[in-house]
């Protein structure tokens, strides 16, 4: 494994191969230069449902190896800010977007948990390798 952290998920109950394929994901991830990721993505890449990739996802956070962050989208669709906590986020107040420039107020129908590989496992020369 990539991810020696990853190791800890059979703690909550997560069988072995669904680490391993999570610590691949992670690493492709990584390696690609992504900086942050839906539970989405990873899903299709390691093949289970969304629910529990989340579950997954959020597991590997308390573990140390990621950090959730919470993706605002402006109305036109575009990616305007992230929050790490939604008390973060001026609800009911309007913003304009840094991406388009749309005036628009945040709206919870248009925030998406997000994540990122936290701070040593973002660069893949210095993960922890076999």
């Amino acid at each position: 494994m990539f991810f020696k952290q990853l190791k800890k998920l059979k703690a909550f109950d997560i069988n072995q191969e669904i680490s391993e394929r999570l610590d691949g994901a992670l690493h492709y991830l990584s390696d690609e230069g992504a900086k942050r990721f839906t539970p989405r993505l990873v899903s299709e890449k390691i093949d289970i449902s969304l629910e529990e990739t989340r579950t997954l996802l959020l597991r590997a956070s308390q573990l140390g190896v990621l950090e959730p962050f919470f993706e605002i989208e402006c109305p036109e669709g575009d990616s305007d800010f992230f929050v790490k906590s939604l008390e973060e986020i001026n609800w009911g107040k309007e913003v304009q977007c840094r991406v388009c420039d749309s005036i628009y107020i945040p709206s919870s129908e248009h925030v998406w948990l997000t994540f990122s590989l936290k701070g040593e496992f973002s660069d893949p020369k210095v993960m922890c390798r076999p």
